[in-house]
């Protein structure tokens, strides 16, 4: 049986976002912060629930290593800039971890391209935006490519065609919990993302960007 590209990416998307649902009800340190455990109630042992709550933890926390370098043919400088390296979360969205690259990489491209939108590209292909880093990684990289993975930077011919542009952080806001509500349908029946307030989506949304889950108490997932 034959998928399109498109149907495997937002298959893909979903897990991912499932994951993040299943952690949202099992791990103890979210209690505080969102109160959903009283909701929905897992019939699980103790020993299971701790088993989750690490698997979970190591999704939540997992991150790859990307180089990113600036196309050749848009280097206005007499010097070639050096690459710029990241840890990026798998379960981000590049606009989200890119603007450090942007910086990196303006002041060696032509005053007229330094206004317009970055976008990225591996082996020829324009990454979409709308997906997690993670899904994208896992639908490009073959077994036998090595890390760092190596993503060419662009200031120049936005790909329209194949991608959307993005105004602002909070369209992808928009659409990481349109997905996330999808993948709480899927595994929850929606009884998760009903739960919560505005608070909770906005404490969701600020510990994704600052890569730990319980954003409300200020730490990172222990």
């Amino acid at each position: 049986m034959y998928y399109s590209p498109t149907y495997v990416s937002c298959h893909a998307v979903c897990l991912r976002l499932l994951h993040l649902t299943d952690f949202i009800v099992n791990n103890k340190t979210t209690t505080k912060t969102f109160k959903l455990r009283h909701f929905f109630q897992l019939k699980k042992s103790s020993n299971e629930m701790a088993n989750d709550r690490e698997i979970l933890r190591e999704i939540w926390e997992g991150k790859l290593p990307v180089c990113f370098r600036l196309d050749k043919d848009e280097v206005a400088d007499f010097r070639e800039p050096d690459p710029f390296y990241l840890m990026v979360p798998r379960l981000s969205y590049f606009p989200l971890v890119i603007d450090k690259v942007r910086k990196h990489f303006l002041k060696f491209v032509a005053n007229e391209k330094a206004e317009q939108e970055m976008w990225l590209e591996y082996n020829g292909q324009p990454l979409k935006w709308q997906y997690p880093i993670g899904v994208l990684s896992d639908l490009l990289l073959g077994p036998d490519d090595l890390l760092p993975w190596n993503i060419t930077v662009h200031f120049s011919k936005f790909p329209e065609s194949e991608v959307y542009r993005f105004d602002s952080k909070e369209m992808v806001e928009s659409y990481f919990m349109a997905c996330l509500k999808e993948a709480d349908v899927l595994k929850h029946r929606g009884q998760i993302a009903s739960s919560m307030q505005k608070k909770d989506h906005n404490q969701l949304w600020l510990g994704l960007q600052n890569e730990f889950l319980n954003q409300g108490e200020g730490n990172p997932i222990t």
